[in-house]
């Protein structure tokens, strides 16, 4: 395994590095850190002469050693680095260990070289600058016979026989000086900032490679720092780590991102810096380096529900009754919502308390009305759950439906009818039968035929209120929900309820399926419990029986609740707030790809205070404290990702490949679910989306479950007929927010993306033409 760099920083003379002459820039050719960015050869027309290179464990700097004892004239090294163009001189600060001869060649674009004078160094440090215009003391090769280099591109720096037939030079710093600065094709943004007793002072500085980071590091009382250097890729990081000693008080060192290929410039590379003390404390920096082709828009920037036309996305509150006890934090709605719409979300789902006056009429409560109103002016709309209970005679129910849309008129246009009526309203106490609906002879349960004559009823009289409102309903369990098809729902009823909680399951399963039919009498969903399957089974159990309603998914979520050995029976499991990021960000992405008209994540905000181990407090993707957990921040990138586009059935995507190591491939999640198996899906997962006048991009992940114990899967992806996009695409970690460059082929029509490498969150592949 290759060593990891650990390195003492020495201070750099500034002046060398860092000032150019007046009308002239300074570009740096290497960091002098790397010896993988020089080559060595030992002049083998004069045989004889031994030498190389190696990093000097002191200044952490290329050092080149030579030995003359046995003949030869010569050693050279020569940065691997292309001169810049219009370059004057390469400046080089050089600190030998005795009297040194030196000299050099220029290698012009024709192969043409030019050899200048022999020089001395001096032992110890020298400045020294290697003129692109000679004079020359030899001219040869090449295709021309050119007296002066046309556009220099290299450099050989030479150490040559003399008295001293031995030595070493460090090269400490190596930059061109050219007539002008050439066109940045990235840029960085200076900053400083403190921490464990230090000052740094960051500022991004010209490379003939790209840009390189200029670290100034002031002691005001610290002691050493350990640092390392991560650059995002799409497999291992790459990694430099050093040591900076306590003296001396001030220093400078460079970092130079490996930038492949000369980088991407649609990319934006988020460089982060971890500055670590002896006793464990952090200083975490991320140094943002952005590609002229790069836009914000790209790396999924949040964008503002009032600025999002139209998403499919949106989150359960409880301002309507959230105002006191376990659910005061939704008192304050506006904070809320202001958090919402910068998430981007475009719908909101929650309830309406209906009061009576003094005489006995019924209105809608003005608080309600203003969270409402407060919701749309910041670009949301409202699914309002109209509230029904068993206890309430009929007339009496038909009373508050009425005033429900009369008085939200202009605020909402979609009304849902109860909520979870196996769950709620007293429907199965009042009228007896079971959780899903099927009595011991298959029939339907009482509750389910009184629930669906309440339905019926509330949603004809809506249409003949207003006409034009959406009537959503049933929201039972997934078989009950068909029970009410075959049993007469209205068509005043446009789209049905789902609940599609996964429980204990993956984003892509649900513990419904063929292998539950005998528990349900109904047969939904499809044999391998998937969440597409149940969202096609239901499209199908409309159309035969008469209709093809929509889909509205109101409620689902991931708890992020703990274990602590007394509430382990429940259905719900607890995950992690990176899992349950994970999970919301693959339901959501799915969805998004199906016949579905919203999905509403549960809920906005943890209830009960968070409390850790109780289920039913953890479902926010906002902490009781508001403070966002990983899930706010991943849907707030995947939603600006989204903004404008579709789903492309077009885009034709086939993964020709996706291995998995033995140890990887998952079989069984659950042995009995309700005495049904339940097993897992191994598959990659991969979409094609495409937005007008915007470039089509990719959502690719693993529908493995969540696991951190691997690092990664790889498959292969052909994407069908696209290959006029082959400017470098760029893979974005929807969660984290990390972009990374991606390797991509051409192959005919196509494009191939081999070996593509997933980790544990879904990626967007941004393409580009």
């Amino acid at each position: 395994m290759k060593k990891l760099l650990f390195a003492m920083i020495t201070v750099l003379n500034i002046a060398a590095v860092c000032a150019a002459p007046e009308n002239k820039a300074e570009i740096v050719l290497d960091t002098c850190r790397n010896r993988g960015g020089w080559s060595f050869f030992n002049g083998g027309e004069f045989p004889g002469a031994q030498g190389g290179m190696k990093i000097d464990s002191t200044s952490n700097k290329v050092m080149v050693w030579f030995d003359f004892t046995k003949g030869g004239k010569y050693v050279a090294v020569s940065p691997r680095t292309k001169l810049p163009e219009e370059t004057v001189s390469v400046d080089l600060v050089l600190n030998a260990d005795r009297e040194t001869s030196i000299n050099y060649r220029i290698i012009d674009k024709n192969g043409r070289y030019f050899q200048g004078r022999s020089s001395v160094l001096k032992a110890g440090k020298n400045k020294i600058s290697m003129s692109t215009s000679g004079p020359w003391s030899g001219i040869w090769g090449g295709k021309s016979k050119a007296k002066a280099p046309i556009a220099p591109k290299g450099i050989h720096i030479l150490m040559t026989d003399a008295k001293n037939k031995t030595g070493k030079v460090i090269i400490e710093s190596c930059v061109a000086i050219t007539k002008k600065l050439p066109a940045q094709r990235f840029a960085g943004k200076d900053s400083s900032f403190s921490g464990s007793g230090w000052h740094f002072t960051s500022k991004w500085i010209p490379g003939a490679a790209g840009p390189i980071l200029c670290l100034d590091a002031e002691n005001s009382g610290g002691g050493p720092l350990n640092l390392a250097i991560s650059f995002p890729e799409m497999a291992r990081n790459t990694v430099q780590r050093f040591v900076i000693p306590a003296e001396p008080a001030r220093q400078t060192f460079m970092y130079a991102p490996p930038l492949k290929d000369g980088g991407n410039i649609n990319n934006i590379y988020k460089i982060k810096a971890v500055f670590t003390d002896k006793d464990g404390n952090s200083i975490n920096r991320i140094f943002a380096l952005k590609g002229s082709n790069a836009v914000a828009q790209t790396f999924g920037n949040p964008v503002n529900s009032k600025d999002i036309k139209s998403l499919p996305f949106g989150f359960c509150s409880h301002f309507s009754y959230g105002r006191s006890g376990a659910f005061a934090g939704w008192r304050n709605y506006e904070k809320l919502i202001k958090l919402a719409s910068a998430a981007g979300f475009k719908w909101v789902r929650d309830g309406c308390r209906i009061i009576k006056d003094k005489n006995g009429n019924y209105q809608a409560d003005p608080y309600d009305l203003g969270w409402m109103k407060y919701a749309k002016d910041n670009g949301i709309d409202t699914i309002l759950v109209i509230s029904m209970s068993a206890k309430e005679k009929l007339p009496e129910f038909l009373k508050r439906v009425t005033a429900t849309v009369r008085d939200t008129k202009g605020l909402v246009n979609v009304f849902e009818l109860g909520n979870e009526p196996n769950n709620f309203g007293d429907w199965r106490k009042s009228y007896g039968g079971t959780w899903n609906g099927k009595e011991k002879d298959n029939s339907t349960s009482k509750w389910v035929l009184a629930h669906l004559k309440y339905t019926n009823a509330a949603a004809d009289l809506i249409k003949k209120l207003r006409s034009g409102a959406t009537v959503i309903g049933t929201g039972a369990c997934a078989p009950t929900n068909i029970r009410y098809l075959n049993a007469g729902l209205t068509k005043n009823v446009d789209g049905l309820v789902e609940h599609p909680y996964g429980f204990s399951l993956p984003a892509e399963k649900v513990p419904y399926g063929l292998n539950l039919a005998k528990r349900d009498g109904i047969a939904v969903g499809d044999k391998n419990n998937t969440f597409a399957g149940l969202i096609k089974s239901y499209h199908e159990h409309c159309k035969r029986t008469g209709k093809d309603r929509s889909l509205w998914l109101t409620e689902f979520g991931f708890s992020t609740y703990w274990f602590n050995g007394k509430n382990e029976k429940g259905m719900y499991l607890g995950y992690s707030e990176d899992a349950q990021a994970t999970y919301l960000v693959r339901r959501f992405m799915e969805g998004f790809t199906l016949p579905v008209s919203v999905a509403c994540v549960y809920d906005l905000l943890d209830d009960y205070s968070s409390t850790q181990f109780n289920a039913e407090a953890n479902f926010g993707i906002i902490r009781h404290d508001y403070t966002p957990k990983p899930s706010y921040l991943a849907i707030q990138r995947m939603n600006s990702f989204l903004n404008g586009y579709k789903f492309n059935k077009g885009i034709q995507l086939k993964i020709e490949s996706q291995p998995l190591h033995r140890a990887c491939k998952r079989g069984t999640l659950i042995h009995d679910w309700d005495k049904a198996t339940i097993a897992s899906g191994n598959e990659v997962r991969a979409y094609g989306f495409s937005g007008e006048g915007k470039n089509p991009m990719l959502a690719v992940w693993s529908a493995l479950p969540y696991c951190r114990e691997f690092y990664d899967r790889v498959c292969t992806i052909r994407v069908k007929g696209m290959k006029q996009y082959t400017s470098k695409p760029v893979g974005i970690d929807i969660v984290t927010g990390v972009s990374f460059d991606i390797p991509v082929k051409v192959d005919g029509n196509d494009l191939v993306f081999e070996n593509l490498i997933l980790k544990d969150h879904p990626i967007m592949i941004k393409l580009f033409q």
